[in-house]
């Protein structure tokens, strides 16, 4: 009966081992700007003459029109769908245009925002390009490494499956405008684990004692068990 014991709890032990799958896409998310799309920018206007946002056909379109600063935009993607999996690294993708116009020296500041509200400090950010495109493109991963220096941007999305994101442009200059098309992110990672089921643990260990028995009672393949 050892055996049979023994076989059975292998059999149980490995069925109840969760196998960990390789990194894979997780999800990809899209925000489309515009008139009647998902994804809608919203804007956080509390400067005193006159920053705005407009939907054009397929764009939001952020502007301020006169001499004011400080123009703030934001969006956020929800990652909860995600919760369980194992996040290693996100892409992001934005396409946009009128970021730099010269020669009024507009600069929009574009942020993946940490865990701080209050400042830029703990953000993934940077600059936003202007290369004269009709549409230009920003493309950057976010990962355990773009963690450094007090960011804690990918940490937060973690802790929050949330990844929230933003557009400040903040130059005491001529109108300031900023075309945003889209945003999307691509997720990387391990899906989450999910045990075998008892039911499944059971079969498993009836089908191993079943071949146990099966073996144990073929005769040898050369008849030496035969009875006379």
């Amino acid at each position: 009966m050892k055996p049979v014991l023994h076989r059975l709890a292998c059999a149980a032990f490995l069925a109840a081992a969760p196998v960990a799958a390789g990194a894979a896409t997780l999800g990809v998310f899209t925000h489309d700007y515009g008139n009647g799309t998902s994804g809608t920018a919203g804007v956080d206007d509390y400067t005193p003459n006159g920053s705005y946002t407009t939907l054009e056909a397929d764009h939001a379109f952020f502007n301020n029109d006169s001499n004011a600063n400080n123009v703030f935009a934001f969006d956020s993607f929800d990652l909860s769908s995600l919760s369980g999996a194992t996040i290693e690294s996100i892409d992001f993708t934005l396409e946009f245009n009128g970021a730099n116009t010269a020669p009024d020296g507009e600069q929009w500041y574009f942020d993946i925002y940490g865990s701080d509200p209050s400042t830029y400090t703990d953000n993934r950010w940077q600059v936003l390009p202007d290369d004269g495109d009709p549409i230009d493109v920003l493309t950057f991963t976010l990962d355990a490494s773009t963690d450094t220096g007090g960011i804690d941007a990918f940490s937060h999305i973690l802790n929050t499956m949330e990844l929230a994101f933003g557009f400040e442009e903040a130059t005491a200059s001529n109108p300031d405008w900023l075309s945003v098309y889209s945003a999307s992110i691509t997720v990387y990672g391990s899906p989450e684990v999910v045990p075998l089921p008892a039911t499944g643990v059971l079969l498993l260990g009836a089908l191993a004692w079943l071949g146990w028995r099966r073996r144990d009672g073929a005769s040898p393949a050369d008849g030496s068990g035969a009875v006379a």
